[in-house]
């Protein structure tokens, strides 16, 4: 239980690390933004931003 505990953590930690990286050097806001496509520009959804269940839910694209 604590190895899948840890793990979870571990991803949503990355995935906010991964956020914040991209956000700061290009001065967006860090909260109360919501998160585009770079490319289009189209508001990513909540449940996308969850890592492993939006890439298999999004069949890896």
């Amino acid at each position: 239980m604590e190895i899948v505990v840890g793990v979870v953590l571990g991803m949503l930690g990355g995935s906010a690390a991964t956020a914040l990286v991209y956000r700061i050097p290009r001065d967006m806001p860090l909260v109360m933004d919501r998160s585009r496509c770079p490319s289009c520009g189209h508001l990513i959804r909540a449940y996308d931003n969850v890592p492993v269940f939006a890439y298999l839910w999004l069949r890896g694209q």
